[in-house]
């Protein structure tokens, strides 16, 4: 994208704004970890209690339909395979060569190293931009990673920042390119942060709507009220489950017990 000063700041504040938008959003999406595990926490006693007579049921029900010399002579479960441990894996050659991908990731790197230099020493040199020292030496730290984007820096700055150095670049063929090259560098970011937000949601995808009632909890006693009622109708749903298999399992214990005693009527060996 090559821009016009004026044309600049018109074209690039959407997608500055919508950086800031996925930063906040990104930045609450991380913690839908912390809600997986609380909420795993309250359900754990009902869960392993599941867990536990499910394993149960699905044995007595294998027995069920397992012929009786089976049960006399049980084929032995041979053990899966070893699987080779890392150290092992790092020692096996590599086929792989030097690809296009890799030359034209390199380039890349070499081609920015210039806008990151330029960055660094507007940020450093310019006491107007009023730059607190944290978020200095922030830009500082990206600027010198050539594997974090130079968007993620950009996006530390003020808007002002930009429109103050837009202004002063009218004919200054220098200062456009870099605008243009920020430019570039901003839109890189926003897909990479689009990216990050998808794969969080797509990653907990089962948990967004527990996410949602958790984050809402404490604006209101309503919406606690909702959380609370949630666990609770969760905690109950999981002990009726626990119910039904335990009456199924039953079930099973007593089909079983009729079997046997009709085989060993019937004269079988049990």
């Amino acid at each position: 994208m090559t821009l016009s000063d004026g044309a600049w700041l018109d074209e690039i504040y959407p997608i500055y704004a919508e950086i800031q938008s996925l930063k906040d959003e990104l930045e609450s999406s991380l913690t839908i970890e912390q809600v997986r595990n609380e909420y795993s926490k309250l359900i754990a006693e009902e869960d392993s209690k599941l867990d536990s007579l499910t394993v149960q049921k699905r044995k007595l029900e294998v027995e069920i339909r397992l012929p009786n010399t089976v049960r006399q002579n049980p084929i032995p479960i041979k053990p899966l395979p070893k699987q080779p441990d890392k150290k092992s894996l790092q020692k096996l050659p590599s086929t792989s060569t030097v690809t296009p991908t890799d030359k034209e990731k390199s380039e890349r790197k070499k081609s920015g190293t210039e806008a990151r230099d330029k960055l660094k020493k507007l940020v450093n040199r310019f006491y107007r931009f009023k730059l607190d020292a944290s978020v200095l030496g922030q830009i500082n730290r990206i600027a010198d990673d050539v594997d974090r984007p130079l968007g993620e820096a950009l996006a530390l700055l003020d808007w002002s920042i930009f429109e103050n150095y837009a202004c002063t670049s009218a004919g200054d063929s220098s200062k456009l390119n870099l605008l243009n090259e920020w430019a570039k560098e901003l839109q890189e970011y926003c897909s990479y942060l689009s990216g990050e937000v998808d794969l969080q949601k797509f990653r907990y995808r089962d948990y967004l709507g527990i996410w949602e009632l958790w984050r809402n909890r404490e604006k209101s006693p309503e919406h606690l009220q909702e959380w609370q009622t949630f666990i609770a109708e969760t905690k109950q749903a999981k002990q009726d489950a626990i119910a039904k298999l335990k009456q199924e399992i039953l079930e099973l214990e007593a089909k079983i017990a009729q079997l046997k005693a009709a085989r060993t009527q019937a004269g079988e060996v049990l």
